[in-house]
């Protein structure tokens, strides 16, 4: 009966924590999982390639892609039903283990089938395509997707015609490495392409979108050696004008790739369900276990039992995801 009113109370004392730490907790981790490398490659349209499940004249598709294997990200793995084609600009968008929303995103630029404008703009011959091919054997497969001849929404939108034009992919590697591989194009103006005032590429993770805010990992400066700073916690307009990030400063040219090279690792001992994020799971957990003093598997503080500091170390870091 004491254990249970003891258990009580710390569970009071959790709920007025959370409340108040909630907002800054999110600030507190100085990376996301993934390192980031720049390079030249030759580009390469994918050969033997099938066609997305997408309609001609495509505006924002929302379709499961056709994956063939379980994508590692964010300490957890995506299977093909939780992997698809975003409306929010230009990539791939995936529904973590608890929910949580990532976006891979090759451009934040909308893209739209240019045969949409095809009875304006006479220079238009086929229309735009997604294009996917998955390569190589388990357990070191790349799925590949395509988006050849796009055009930019708010260019045909405003104009009726598409002369800005690109062809990229996106390649995921069953290891959990992501790559964004940039080919021609006909882009000459980013403010011409898009509605808001700057464009990149990048990974933005554990979006809320009652709020439209989330993590941030987005190429800014030179499109050809681009910088990452980190924002986390951030409102996608706030970013927008922010002076703290610059975006392209022009759309990446015919051979560059963005690479990112997943590299989680579970070190973090407040995240006692390992599936790197700080959330009410390991809260659960960690009170399953107050007041043991023998043998305990979620002591934090190595100090021999689980006490109310081992719980207040994981509310410090409550919502946030592991540092790696």
């Amino acid at each position: 009966m004491m254990k249970n009113r003891t258990i009580s109370s710390v569970a009071f004392i959790i709920v007025a924590q959370l409340f108040a730490i909630h907002a800054s907790s999110q600030t507190q981790q100085d990376s996301l999982p993934y390192t980031t490398e720049t390079y030249l490659s030759t580009y390469e349209a994918l050969d033997n390639w099938s066609p997305l499940n997408v309609d001609e004249m495509w505006d924002v598709p929302i379709v499961p892609l056709n994956l063939e294997f379980d994508f590692p990200c964010f300490g957890g793995f995506a299977s093909a039903g939780e992997i698809r084609l975003t409306d929010i600009g230009a990539g791939i968008e995936v529904f973590g283990d608890n929910g949580e929303f990532h976006l891979f995103s090759a451009s934040t630029v909308s893209i739209s089938d240019i045969l949409n404008v095809a009875a304006t703009d006479t220079s238009i011959t086929e229309g735009s395509t997604h294009r996917y091919v998955t390569v190589g054997t388990a357990p070191n497969r790349i799925f590949k997707l395509e988006f050849n001849n796009v055009g930019f929404d708010h260019e045909m939108t405003w104009t009726g015609l598409a002369p800005s034009r690109a062809h990229f992919q996106i390649w995921l590697y069953e290891v959990g490495t992501i790559e964004y591989h940039y080919g021609p194009n006909t882009v000459t103006d980013l403010d011409a392409i898009d509605y808001w005032p700057k464009q990149s590429a990048g990974i933005s993770s554990y979006w809320d979108f009652e709020e439209y805010m989330a993590y941030f990992m987005w190429a800014s400066g030179d499109a050809e050696a681009p910088e990452y700073p980190l924002f986390y916690n951030v409102e996608y307009d706030s970013l927008n004008i922010s002076p703290a990030f610059d975006g392209w400063d022009a759309w990446p040219m015919d051979g560059v790739v963005y690479q990112y090279t997943y590299n989680f690792e579970n070190t973090c001992i407040e995240d006692i369900v390992p599936d790197g994020m700080i959330s009410v799971d390991d809260i659960l957990a960690i009170l399953v276990q107050f007041g043991c003093f023998f043998g305990c598997e979620f002591d934090l503080n190595a100090d021999g039992a689980v006490t109310v500091t081992d719980i207040l170390m994981v509310l410090a870091v409550f919502g946030s995801p592991c540092p790696t």
